[in-house]
């Protein structure tokens, strides 16, 4: 599963990070990938949506 991916909505790139129904290990995966993209887009123009729907951090 792809949990970081860029999606264009109305012409606007956006970064989608899918952490729904997430492990903490899975987290710390998909985060890193996030960065990566977020750190490439022009400054101040990065759209960041973030699901964590049922995702898991402490137990």
């Amino acid at each position: 599963m792809n949990r970081v991916e860029i999606k264009n909505y109305k012409g606007n790139n956006i970064i989608l990070i899918d952490l729904s129904s997430s492990s903490p290990e899975d987290t710390l995966i998909a985060l890193p990938l996030a960065q990566k993209l977020i750190h490439k887009s022009p400054s101040k123009s990065a759209l960041v949506l973030t699901d964590v729907t049922g995702a898991t951090y402490n137990k």
